[in-house]
């Protein structure tokens, strides 16, 4: 609990096409470099593929994809895969994993810093996030209780970590 009575949680903050975003922390698992991506047939366009990671098949999914932009939704766009992280989450007791540039680490974020900060889904298509609730509830709870860190919210972070 901080200082004022407000609670605070752990999230791991990551960039992805100029985006910053956070994840409860209660729901990764790791982070790793990118594994090869088998490419799947008739798959929403944010799904890369799966990958196999510590002996399982799991989804890669692109958080550039998700968001629907320019180039990344249809696909045309290549993914550059030698910035990429591979952040795998928790959805019950399956795994994902979600590629993303990098992983800038993990920041305690209390209450009012969450509420004033939009959930990652703000941004996401209606249509995506229909086509998710149908294919995997699971995965659409876990993306609501993630968040996009404006860029203001992540200098104050960054400051409260910076050596003295």
């Amino acid at each position: 609990m901080g200082r004022d009575g407000s609670t605070t949680a752990s999230f791991l903050i990551c960039r992805d096409d100029g985006r910053l975003c956070a994840f409860a922390l209660a729901d990764v698992i790791e982070t790793m470099r990118p594994l090869p991506i088998h490419s799947l047939q008739g798959t929403p366009a944010f799904l890369l593929g799966v990958a196999l990671i510590r002996g399982a098949m799991l989804p890669v999914i692109s958080l550039a994809r998700l968001f629907g932009d320019a180039g990344a939704a249809t696909g045309t766009a290549p993914i550059p895969l030698e910035r990429r992280r591979y952040v795998t989450l928790r959805l019950g007791r399956r795994h994902i994993a979600v590629a993303v540039q990098e992983v800038l680490g993990v920041r305690p974020l209390d209450d009012e810093t969450l509420a004033a900060m939009p959930a990652l889904l703000h941004e996401v298509g209606t249509d995506t996030i229909s086509t998710i609730s149908v294919l995997d509830t699971e995965l659409l709870l876990v993306l609501k209780a993630a968040h996009l860190v404006p860029e203001p919210v992540w200098r104050a972070l960054e400051k409260d970590v910076a050596p003295a």
